[in-house]
């Protein structure tokens, strides 16, 4: 128990005793009721009906848009959707270095190129003027990723691309079920991508979705995921079968039907973890708006100057202790990627600053209240047994 360490070699990653018999995680892992799923598998049994058109219009509801599309994941459905939406003759797309780490994968897998530009300190994402300064006659796309816990500034992102004639597609994934400006999260820019892993707030076993209110994306969307070839803004796109398993749309349906409790109890989490986190010299909780609605899905915290050790430290002392904390993003892509354009290279010190600093805290199905409030007194407790070490 986080109770008996009271010396440095109390600690787990000196010999002593984990905190925690079993693993706690950043898995959320929201998981319907089985007699639930079995249900729904029984309304399509005889083939009358399919669920990935049941689950693409009920998504459309939720999110407010005019069209949804499923793919087999979310890197496929991002995918499919840089190659539609890219600029003909342009291979560029900005996105932040800081990020989701395959981002550039699958910028890559669709034949771009990924171009980085630094981060927004106060967001923690990407800003328009961060993105302005990489455009450039190559550019053939804004991809605006929304970072863990609260969004990327959307109205001046959506701006940027309109008087620049730039096609913008939001990274949603960690934003799904907030509202801006009143609006739900997914009828932003050109379109916004979503995914259904179990890690996500809506857990499909796996998969992902693209909404959009354009009709011309949504007809090439149809297309390509078959493997088939569609026309969309001015060039011929070819496909890649990337069809969504009909039991993982049924797993969404049922995941769908019980997001709004699993951001009830989110909600109820994080405020053990913003109560438990107050007061810890050094610690400092990332906290959403909670003016607008948000999902409440991860708890991240900047361990700063003030703390008696690093980032870095504190991540193996939680790892060793059965606290599986994980680094923020870390490491920035700019200083992993080599395939990055060239022409975009620029200073990237808000990213290196920030990849340095930022925790992201065990939440969800393992980690119960209890288990919350053991992990900020041990995060208390190591405060204590290093400074007077």
């Amino acid at each position: 128990m986080v109770i008996h360490k009271k010396k440095h070699d109390d600690l787990a990653i000196n010999g002593g005793e984990k905190c925690f018999d079993t693993v706690k995680t950043t898995m959320n892992l929201p998981a319907p009721e089985f007699d639930d799923y079995y249900k729904r598998i029984g309304l399509y049994e005889d083939g009358s009906k399919d669920p990935i058109h049941d689950l693409e219009s009920a998504l459309s509801v939720f999110h407010g848009v005019d069209y949804t599309v499923c793919f087999s994941s979310c890197f496929t459905a991002m995918a499919m959707t840089l190659k539609a939406l890219a600029l003909p003759g342009r291979q560029n797309v900005i996105i932040p270095s800081l990020t989701y780490r395959r981002m550039s994968d699958i910028i890559l897998w669709a034949g771009l190129t990924p171009c980085f530009c630094d981060n927004d300190p106060s967001t923690l994402g990407v800003s328009a003027a961060g993105i302005e300064r990489q455009i450039g006659n190559n550019t053939a796309l804004i991809l605006a990723p929304h970072p863990i816990v609260n969004f990327s500034d959307i109205s001046s992102i959506e701006t940027l691309g309109f008087e620049r004639e730039i096609p913008v597609v939001f990274d949603s994934v960690e934003a799904i079920a907030g509202y801006h400006q009143g609006v739900p999260v997914g009828a932003f820019g050109m379109a916004e991508s979503f995914s259904l892993h179990p890690s996500k707030l809506m857990n499909a076993c796996e998969g992902g979705y693209i909404t959009t209110n354009s009709q011309e994306l949504y007809l090439a969307l149809i297309i390509m995921r078959d493997g088939g070839a569609a026309e969309c803004n001015g060039a011929l796109r070819h496909g890649h079968i990337s069809r969504m398993n009909r039991y993982h749309a049924v797993m969404g349906l049922c995941s769908l039907d019980m997001v709004n409790e699993t951001i009830r109890n989110n909600y109820k989490y994080y405020c053990i973890y913003r109560s438990g986190l107050k007061g810890i010299k050094g610690i400092k909780l990332v906290e959403y708006d909670e003016d607008n609605r948000r999902n409440y899905k991860s708890i991240l915290v900047e361990v700063t100057d003030d703390y008696c050790i690093t980032r870095d430290q504190l991540h193996d002392i939680l790892n060793y202790e059965n606290v599986y904390a994980r680094k923020f993003y870390y490491p920035a892509q700019h200083l992993t990627q080599s395939n990055q354009s060239e022409e975009c290279a620029e200073s990237y010190e808000v990213a290196e600053y920030l990849q340095d600093r930022y925790l992201l805290l065990p939440f969800g199905h393992s980690t119960s209240a209890d288990d919350i409030r053991d992990i900020c007194e041990l995060i208390n407790t190591v405060q204590s047994i290093t400074s007077n070490s």
